[in-house]
Order: C-alpha cells, then sequence, then structure tokens
C-alpha cells in the first residue's frame, strides 16, 4: 500500500514484490512508517493492524453507517494497495474512533459547496463521504492524489472538507457499476473495490 498525508511523499505503487521489499526494509529501519502491502501501516516497530483480506461482501449499493464515535477526528491520509481479488483505499484519521461513512457510486461528480465537477478522467468515481469529523481543515490540500493505477482503482483522490463532511473520491476501472465493500476500524475507514 502507498500514500501519504499533507507535506509527506507520494509512492507510486509499482508491484507486490517492490512494496513487500520496501516496507520490510523502511520497517526494520525505523524510517518513516510505510505500509505494508497485506494489512495496514507498519509503525516503525513493526506491528500492523490487521484488516481482513478475505471474506467481504461486495456490493454496487450506496452503503450508508451512522454507528460511529465522534471526537473531532480529522484526515490525516489516504493509503492505496492491490490484493488477491480488490484493491484497497485507506482513509486515515487522527482518532481511535469508528468513523461515519457514506460510499456509493457517483455518476456525476461533483465538489460539495461549490457544486463545481470534479474531473476524474476516464474513470468511474466510488464518492466516499466521512461526515461529523473536527472542526479543524485537514492538512491534506484539495486535490491530493495517491496513484494505484490497479486492475480495480486508478487512483484515490481527497476532494474537500465541507461543514464537517471529508469527501474523497476513488477513481474506479468500472465506470458504470463498481462492486465495493467497507470496513471501519479505529481511526480508519477501508474501502475495497473488486477486480473480478
Amino acid at each position: 500500500m502507498t500514500g501519504y498525508g499533507a507535506g509527506k511523499p507520494k509512492v507510486r505503487a509499482l508491484s507486490l514484490g517492490v512494496l513487500l521489499t520496501l516496507s520490510m526494509a523502511l520497517g526494520a529501519c525505523g524510517a518513516e512508517p510505510v505500509a505494508d502491502a497485506g494489512a495496514g501501516v507498519v509503525d516503525g516497530n513493526g506491528s500492523a493492524p490487521e484488516f481482513p483480506t478475505s471474506g467481504q461482501v461486495f456490493t454496487a449499493s450506496e452503503l450508508v453507517s451512522t454507528d460511529c464515535n465522534w471526537d473531532g477526528m480529522q484526515i490525516t491520509g489516504i493509503r492505496v494497495g492491490r490484493h488477491e481479488g480488490f484493491d484497497r483505499v485507506v482513509f486515515d484519521l487522527d482518532g481511535d474512533a469508528l468513523p461515519c461513512y457514506r460510499v456509493g457510486f457517483d455518476a456525476d461528480p461533483a465538489q460539495d459547496g461549490s457544486g463545481l465537477p470534479v474531473d476524474l478522467g476516464n474513470f468511474g468515481a466510488l464518492r466516499v463521504e466521512i461526515p461529523q469529523l473536527g472542526p479543524e481543515f485537514p492538512e491534506l490540500d484539495s486535490g491530493f492524489t495517491v496513484d494505484l493505477d490497479g486492475p480495480a482503482v486508478a487512483f484515490g483522490r481527497f476532494d474537500t472538507f465541507f461543514e464537517g463532511t471529508v469527501t474523497a473520491f476513488i477513481a474506479t476501472v468500472d465506470t458504470i457499476a463498481p462492486e465495493f465493500a467497507v470496513s471501519t476500524y479505529p481511526g480508519r475507514l477501508v474501502v475495497d473495490v473488486k477486480t473480478d
């Protein structure tokens, strides 16, 4: 998985082998945190949260969760990675609560507030909304993008923070009805997009 918050370098996902090599090398020397290719973030001490890599229930229908704990969290980064059967996008938050979300296909992506169109090229759009966040504006710049060029996901992009809601887009190879699954963990929202 690759991708960081504002002020940190963007890394292009080249291959699973390259990512594993980088993760092990940098994790072992205690350098800048790097995501491993499987589960979550390696924190420099070699530990990583266990996100499931199988058993998800994929759907093309909008998914909404209001089962969350607001504690003033804010988005800090976006990471992407390839897995067998799906591509993964992780939205990192700066707290330990479970985030609320609304995720669904958007045939005509536009910014919250201004209504201006969002250009994702020739890709489809999964709109990801994370509401009830803290009042501080995120450190990510509008348009912050993390590339994957995977079989299901081309890139993840932070777009706007408007009235307490972060809006981001996942550019999908399927332009009509991408199938996806959503899961939450303390301080993380995980969106998996099916590849087959």
